[in-house]
C-alpha cells in the first residue's frame, strides 16, 4: 500500500468509505470497507454498493453504472484508486465504521476548538495580567511622588515652624496672648 500522503484524497484510505445495502428495506446505516476490500481482494458484498457517509462522491452511482464495463473487482479498484483531492477525506482506522470515523472527527474538531479557545483565553489573561501590573506600577509610582511630595512640604513647614517659632513666641508674648510658665 502507498504511503498515507500518497493515499490522501483517495476512498481507499479515506475512514468515510462504507458500503450499505442498495434496497434500503434491509437498511440504510453506512458500514465499514474493510482492509481486505480496501485492497480489492474482496468484493463488496451482494445486495450492497459503495458510498461516501459525507457524500462527497457519488460512489453509489460510479459503482452502480461504471463509465467501461468491467468486472466488479476493477471497478472498486478504479474506484478506489481515483485521487479525488477530497477535501473532506479523513484517514481510514481500522475496525472503525464511517459513523464512527465521522464522531471522532467531530471530537477533535471539537477538541482543538477548545484548545484554541483555551490558547486565546491564556493569551487575553497574559494580556489583562500585564495590562495590570503596568497600571499598578504606574499608580505606584504616581502614589509614591505623592507620598514625596507632602513629605517633602511637611519638612519645608517643620523648617520654617521651627525656625519661626521663637519669633512667634516673642511676638505672643510682647501681645500678652502667651505667658511664661503660666504667669
Amino acid at each position: 500500500m502507498e504511503s498515507l500522503f500518497e493515499e490522501q484524497g483517495k476512498c481507499r484510505a479515506c475512514g468515510y468509505l462504507g458500503h450499505r445495502p442498495t434496497n434500503p428495506v434491509f437498511g440504510t446505516e453506512i458500514r465499514e470497507v474493510s482492509e481486505p476490500q480496501r485492497a480489492g481482494k474482496i468484493d463488496v458484498p451482494v445486495g450492497s454498493t459503495l458510498s461516501c457517509y459525507m457524500k462527497a462522491a457519488d460512489l453509489e452511482q460510479e459503482y452502480l453504472h461504471p463509465a467501461t464495463p468491467q468486472t466488479a473487482s476493477a471497478t472498486v479498484k478504479a474506484i478506489l484508486d481515483k485521487n479525488r483531492k477530497c477535501l473532506k477525506w479523513d484517514p481510514y482506522i481500522p475496525q472503525f465504521s464511517p459513523k464512527e470515523h465521522f464522531h471522532l472527527h467531530q471530537q477533535q474538531q471539537f477538541a482543538r476548538q477548545m484548545e484554541r479557545n483555551l490558547r486565546t483565553f491564556e493569551e487575553q489573561l497574559e494580556r489583562s495580567r500585564r495590562k495590570f501590573e503596568t497600571q499598578m506600577q504606574v499608580d505606584t509610582r504616581r502614589f509614591q511622588r505623592k507620598i514625596a511630595l507632602v513629605t517633602v512640604l511637611l519638612a519645608v513647614f517643620v523648617t520654617l515652624a521651627y525656625a519661626l517659632m521663637p519669633i512667634v513666641y516673642t511676638v505672643l508674648l510682647k501681645a500678652r496672648i502667651v505667658r511664661v510658665f503660666g504667669f
